[in-house]
């Protein structure tokens, strides 16, 4: 059970209607398409940075999310689709003095795409197969302006190949992390706030990156995470609830603004150690077709010996 002080009862009030006004924002403005390449890569993740010593979960998302990390962190995540694309990324995170720094790699890719040729009045014919795929490389650092205030800036370089073809762009992104509350956070960060000419080296098309900014409610309770986010295009809400200290379960649900679900997860993370792994189904609506992915993910935390700090040394689990 939570005991509110006075000092943060007016807090409380004024938070809760902005939070119910931004979420219902959110659901008019929201356009309907689920994946159209512009909006970048699709990750489902609640270790974003908001539980302690977890903080590598935020490299694709908010890049403030890293900033003051004790240990030096690694994650691998991985899925398969049924439509034939695969995913995987890894993640490493590392402290420098004030300062956290990370370096990863995304792809999501198919290599055995099938190539047809379409004769009339014949039967179609399959002449061979090609590949597909999007890569993003990024590196990020973030450090603790004060207390209260995480700063965080990252840098993407993105591949998109599609046969012998290729498009790629470097990308510049900028995100905080404002703690308004004892346990309540508010994340603000971009994605493609800045990019390069993203233009096919063959045919010459240029392709469009839409900005998306996109503004996070976290509250921890009793060890457990909700959050609110708004963007450009989805209202989410999703929650990460501990039922102990080693097992947790994680769902999430995507509306549009025609207030129907256009993607939902769920799953479970189970930690012992510095050693945490997580499970997510997560199924997309798009139109009439279910699209379904489970994502497998495993991080580990460690302090190198040759660089550990007295603050390492301090830090208990």
């Amino acid at each position: 059970m939570i005991k509110i002080s006075g000092k943060f009862k007016f807090k409380i009030y004024f938070s809760l209607p902005l939070i119910l006004l931004l979420s219902l924002h959110s659901l008019i403005i929201a356009r309907t398409d689920v994946f159209t390449p512009e909006k970048g890569f699709i990750i489902p993740n609640m270790l974003n940075g908001f539980k302690k010593d977890q903080e590598i979960g935020s490299v694709f998302h908010n890049p403030a999310g890293i900033a003051g990390s004790l240990n030096h962190q690694i994650k691998l995540d991985t899925s398969h689709s049924f439509i034939g694309y695969n995913y995987a990324s890894i993640a490493y995170l590392m402290p420098v003095r004030d300062i956290t720094m990370s370096i990863a790699y995304l792809s999501f890719y198919a290599n055995d795409l099938l190539r047809t040729r379409y004769i009339q009045d014949a039967r179609p014919e399959i002449t061979g197969t090609f590949g597909h795929s999007n890569q993003l490389y990024n590196f990020a650092a973030a450090s603790n302006i004060n207390e209260k205030l995480k700063l965080g800036l990252s840098v993407d370089y993105m591949k998109q190949s599609l046969d012998s073809d290729y498009a790629d762009t470097w990308i510049a992104d900028l995100g905080l992390i404002y703690q308004f509350l004892p346990y309540g956070w508010l994340s603000i960060y971009s994605k493609n706030l800045y990019h390069s000419n993203y233009q096919w080296k063959k045919s010459e098309q240029i392709e469009h990156l839409t900005k998306k900014y996109t503004l996070e409610t976290i509250f921890e309770i009793n060890k457990s995470i909700l959050i609110l986010s708004k963007d450009n295009y989805y209202s989410k809400t999703g929650i990460n609830f501990w039922l102990s200290d080693n097992f947790s379960i994680i769902a999430d649900v995507v509306l549009n603004n025609s207030f129907n679900v256009s993607r939902y997860s769920y799953g479970a993370i189970i930690s012992a150690g510095s050693l945490a792994i997580q499970y997510s189904h997560v199924s997309f609506l798009v139109e009439a077709i279910n699209i379904d992915q489970d994502f497998l993910g495993i991080s580990f935390k460690f302090s190198p010996p040759s660089i550990i700090r007295k603050r390492d040394l301090d830090f208990t689990i």
